[in-house]
């Protein structure tokens, strides 16, 4: 005659997943550390992106405004090439 042996059930601890990635996370703060800086990095990056795009549309209009005028250099024209020593 066989006897069963009976297994206790161990409950499973429950951990919260990070809010940014969605991997159970093992930090005291529910948050992994390269994802709390990326989310911090995400304001200054934005506005970063902002500045470069405003910078880029100054630029562009600049050079329409040039060319308008006929103030464009020619390719290869002493204006555009460095001086070499």
């Amino acid at each position: 005659m066989s006897t069963i042996k009976l297994v206790p059930e161990v409950p499973q601890s429950v951990k919260a997943p990070c809010p940014i990635c969605g991997q159970v996370s093992y930090s005291r703060g529910g948050i992994h550390p390269q994802c709390a800086v990326q989310q911090a990095d995400e304001p200054r990056a934005l506005r970063l992106r902002v500045a470069r795009k405003v910078a880029a549309d100054a630029e562009e209009k600049k050079r329409e405004k040039n060319r308008a005028e006929g103030k464009v250099a020619a390719v290869g024209s002493p204006s555009t090439k460095r001086a070499t020593r």
